[in-house]
Parts: C-alpha cells; structure tokens; sequence
C-alpha cells in the first residue's frame, strides 16, 4: 500500500496547526530547517498499513506553539514545553493521518527522540514550514523487517 501524497500530509498538517496553534501551513525547503536546532518525535502505526510517522520540529515552532498553547510569553518556554508540544504534535498528527489511511489501523503512543533520527538518503522527508517556522514529516512503512521511506 502507497503512503500519503505530500499533499495529503500537508492537508493533515495544515489541519492540525490551523486548529489548535492557529499557525497556517505551506510547503517548505530542507534548507530551511537544516542547521536549526530540532527536536525529532514518532508515533506507530498498525494495522493495514504497517509502518510510523516521522517528524522533525525546529525548536523555534514549539517554542511558538509551546507559548500559544500554554499562554507564556515564548521567552518563558523551556525544554519541557517543547517536548510536551512536539508529543502532542505526532500524536495528533499521527491521528489525522490514521484516519487517512484503511479502517483498520491502530495509533501508538508518540515517542520523542532525544538524538537525530533517520538520516538515511531513503528516508523522504516532505518540509512544510507552519506559523513560518521550520517542520519536516516522514511516513516511513514497514516492509520484510525494514522500514521503506514514502
């Protein structure tokens, strides 16, 4: 089975930013996230399709979405709130794209990722930039033991 087009993603991503950060969403280029500083999360997804969601935020979005969210000002955001808000972003997201894929999925739970995730040149990442900050999302399905990139 195929994954999701990037417009599809970007549908699923534009859905969830709109709603809950109020940020809008719009395609974005690797070079706008590469050398940010990123926090990287992933959510399971089970199933029909087989496989997880991927994404990759610059600190600069949570600290955004963190501050909206939690009604501070983004210099009081710390660490935590980033982590809390990336966890919540996968997991909605991860939801929105379940309900995209056949009925018989099931979602994990989001897992945050303290290091870099998935720098394989296979792994396709599709950037998005929401609120003009800096996200990339993966699909990467689960093929004979290995995971395939989207």
């Amino acid at each position: 089975m195929k994954t999701l087009s990037e417009e599809e993603l970007a549908d699923a991503i534009d859905v969830v930013c709109m709603t809950v950060f109020e940020m809008p969403v719009s395609i974005g280029l690797p070079e706008q996230i590469e050398g940010d500083e990123c926090m990287d999360a992933g959510i399971q997804i089970s199933g029909a399709w087989h496989g997880r969601v991927q994404v990759r935020a610059s600190v600069k979005f949570l600290s955004r979405a963190a501050s909206h969210i939690f009604l501070k000002d983004v210099s009081e955001v710390d660490r935590q709130d980033c982590i809390d808000i990336i966890s919540e972003f996968t997991n909605m997201l991860g939801g929105s794209i379940k309900c995209m894929l056949p009925e018989s999925c099931n979602l994990g739970l989001p897992m945050v990722c303290m290091q870099d995730i998935e720098t394989s040149p296979d792994v396709k990442w599709h950037y998005f930039n929401c609120g003009k900050q800096a996200i990339a999302v993966a699909m990467l399905e689960a093929t004979t033991g290995q995971s395939a990139a989207a």
